[in-house]
């Protein structure tokens, strides 16, 4: 049952991210822009994750940064590109989440690393690419081919910022999702 369980939740994540995929892919993603609190909104991101987190006995931390910094976004996207991130940070890691927030000239930075094994140099080049994966379900005997981290590059782009991520392989990862601090509502993104 735990088994079926655990199928059932993968696939429905497969299927939403690939319906999301599909969406963006033929601009048929509607946008409701809003000015968000990104700092509030990464506490309470994390706090829903606590639950996953537990399970895994791993400690999420938010770093010291700004305590208000305001984006114009989605926040139905946003979520998704973040949640996206930080459950993939919490099942490849080893023990700790962190994330910070970090503001530039008209723009800002959420860094969310791991503490896991890191990624190779050859996934590395791979990792946005839709059904890449080099995690392996000994449970199920599955490579488990997810659609979370294209997701999340097309999500961030379709926001207007774009993702990015490094590694050092036994010290783990590093994603950086840098988003505009304004976006004119309706404004469309560049293919």
């Amino acid at each position: 049952a735990d088994i079926i369980a655990a199928e059932s939740r993968r696939l429905t994540g497969l299927v939403d991210g690939l319906l999301t995929l599909s969406r963006l892919d033929n601009d048929q993603q509607s946008m409701d822009i809003e000015r968000i609190d990104l700092a509030a909104f990464l506490h309470n991101t994390m706090e829903r994750l606590k639950g996953m987190a537990i399970k895994e006995r791993i400690q999420l931390e938010v770093l010291p940064g700004p305590q208000v910094c305001h984006i114009a976004a989605d926040e139905q996207l946003l979520t998704k590109s973040v949640q996206n991130v930080l459950s993939n940070a919490i099942r490849y890691a080893a023990s700790r989440v962190t994330a910070r927030i970090r503001q530039e000239p008209g723009a800002v930075r959420l860094y969310i690393a791991d503490d896991g094994p890191g990624i190779s140099e050859r996934s590395m080049h791979n990792l946005f690419q839709v059904g890449y994966s080099t995690k392996f379900d000994p449970e199920t005997g599955n490579i488990n081919r997810g659609v979370g981290l294209p997701a999340v590059k097309s999500l961030t782009e379709e926001l207007g910022g774009s993702v990015s991520v490094e590694s050092q392989p036994g010290r783990g990862a590093r994603f950086s999702v840098e988003l505009p601090l304004h976006r004119v509502k309706g404004e469309k993104r560049e293919k």
